[in-house]
């Protein structure tokens, strides 16, 4: 348990905390439709980013089952994106530049009007997938050259 200060503080952590988790997923998910796109091995991809800097608590968590096509909701899409657009307008009314909060949003955003919002949070990489024909998991054929 935290004491982070007056009343109000605990909330205004949280949202920092889970922009900053569900940021990640969307980096992550796109690096691996990117991946994908290029015929690299998502296992070895997702092996290499969690032994380097980029690991993450949300790669861990999240990242083999999403590769996996588990999208099994531990955190909703819908939640992660309710989250992600409150703490875009808390930057908005505290007068700061959202300039990734809107990207991460718009992104999330996507995926619920693609259907996703009561699938995992990770269901942000069914976006990309939807816009570049790309599936993005594990086993997945490459994409011949010039589709």
């Amino acid at each position: 348990m935290f004491h982070i200060g007056p009343l109000g503080h605990a909330i205004r952590l949280k949202l920092i905390h889970n922009y900053i988790a569900f940021a990640n997923v969307a980096a992550w998910c796109e690096g691996f439709a990117l991946g994908a796109k290029e015929g690299l091995d998502l296992s070895q991809v997702i092996g290499i980013i969690s032994a380097a800097g980029a690991k993450s608590g949300m790669l861990d968590l999240y990242g083999q089952a999403t590769l996996e096509g588990d999208f099994t909701p531990l955190m909703s899409l819908a939640n992660a994106r309710k989250d992600v657009r409150y703490y875009a307008r808390w930057l908005e009314e505290a007068g700061l530049p959202g300039f990734m909060a809107e990207a991460v949003h718009q992104t999330y955003r996507q995926a619920a009007l693609l259907g996703h919002d009561g699938e995992s949070c990770t269901a942000v990489i069914k976006a990309y997938e939807a816009v570049t024909g790309v599936d993005a998991r594990v086993g997945a054929k490459a994409p011949q050259q010039g589709t």
